[in-house]
């Protein structure tokens, strides 16, 4: 159990980064700054 909480948690972590970096480098960075 421990080994499958430790997939689904490095894979939300590389998601959640993918969509951050998709959000950073999109047109998104001229309205947040």
């Amino acid at each position: 159990a421990l080994l499958l909480i430790h997939r689904f948690f490095s894979l939300s972590l590389v998601l959640f980064f993918i969509l951050w970096y998709s959000t950073s480098s999109g047109p998104s960075i001229s309205f947040s700054k």
